[in-house]
């Protein structure tokens, strides 16, 4: 059979095409790698003094870290030069950082076990450090000297406890602001009511009580609900008002609800925390796990006959046999036998 040779026309004006892009990006691949190798060899003739990105350095080559703006750090927990920070804090700190690094996964567990106990044993003795201590935390933070999400927010902790004054700005400046890793945020939340819990309440409230969809990125509402229950206890004062709001606000997330009415539950002969209980106890939203919450407050929260009552009147009306079954078990637990 005869092929028209229009129809091979177009394949191979294709195959040319395809021939004249393969050639021009295996250009372009070469020139790219030839940029890069010179720009390695001009870094490897460098002197000790090139500033160099935070990013490319390596702690174990010993070398002073240069920024652009003319500071020093220390090569290994990144501390400037010419911060108030005595030596041996500095030098208490790289023992921190090297300690903290994980043992290979193919470790026996004595080996991994010595280390979790090196490691808890250590993190306690610098969080009751003096201010020292925690400054050249909070200053190892900020600098960047690991990556390790576990280390980093130990370091937020050792500042907490041992240098509350200086990290109070720190801990701010997280936890309001977008822009910074979500995880130190949360972490920078949780540890506010132990440096600033009057701060930390008069920027929380407007967060926990927000109706509507969120116009801006924070911390899970569960740590600003057990921040806000922190803070109220540092202070002497009363959470109710607040777990009340949050436990019935249905544009909260769940967790932050929950912990809500577990906080309710402390308080169980307040009226407006009763008043509260009792509602998400018979809510029809269908968050199952809101209502168990609830049960569970009331049965420890309120005074054995009053809780048990209630318990069995939900009981004697409830439609959903899974709660049915979690509230025979609760009844059978605290109230049957005693």
């Amino acid at each position: 059979m005869t092929t028209c040779p229009a129809s091979r026309a177009p394949r191979s004006l294709a195959n040319n095409s395809l021939r004249q892009r393969a050639l021009a990006h295996a250009l372009w691949v070469t020139a790219l790698l030839a940029g890069c190798a010179d720009e390695k060899a001009e870094a490897s003739a460098a002197d000790e003094g090139t500033t160099i990105p935070l990013e490319e350095f390596d702690p174990q080559m010993g070398r002073a870290i240069v920024l652009d703006d003319g500071r020093e750090l220390d090569a290994y927990t990144r501390i400037p030069k010419d911060a108030p920070v005595p030596q041996a804090a500095r030098d208490t700190l790289k023992e921190y950082l090297q300690t903290m690094i994980q043992p290979p996964l193919d470790v026996t567990s004595d080996i991994y076990d010595a280390w979790l106990k090196r490691t808890r044993t250590m993190t306690a003795e610098l969080q009751a450090g003096d201010e020292h201590i925690g400054n050249a935390a909070l200053h190892a933070f900020t600098g960047n000297a690991t990556p390790d999400y576990h280390t980093r927010r130990l370091l937020l902790a050792i500042g907490a406890h041992a240098a509350p004054g200086s990290a109070k700005e720190l801990f701010h400046e997280l936890t309001w602001t977008y822009g910074y890793n979500i995880e130190d945020r949360a972490e920078a939340c949780q540890l506010l009511p132990l440096v600033d819990p009057e701060g930390f309440l008069e920027r929380a409230q407007e967060y926990l009580t927000h109706r509507g969809r969120k116009t801006k990125t924070m911390p899970p509402d569960e740590f600003l609900m057990e921040a806000w229950i922190a803070s109220c206890e540092a202070l002497g004062r009363s959470p109710v008002d607040m777990c009340v709001d949050v436990a019935t606000n249905f544009w909260l997330e769940p967790r932050a609800r929950y912990m809500a009415v577990m906080g309710l539950g402390k308080h169980g002969s307040h009226p407006m925390a009763r008043g509260a209980l009792e509602l998400c106890l018979v809510e029809s939203s269908g968050d199952g796990m809101l209502r168990i919450k609830a049960a569970q407050a009331i049965a420890e929260g309120y005074p054995r006959e009053a809780a048990c009552q209630l318990l069995e009147e939900v009981l004697a009306h409830e439609v959903s046999l899974n709660f049915q079954e979690f509230l025979i078990d609760l009844v059978s637990k605290h109230c049957d036998g005693e």
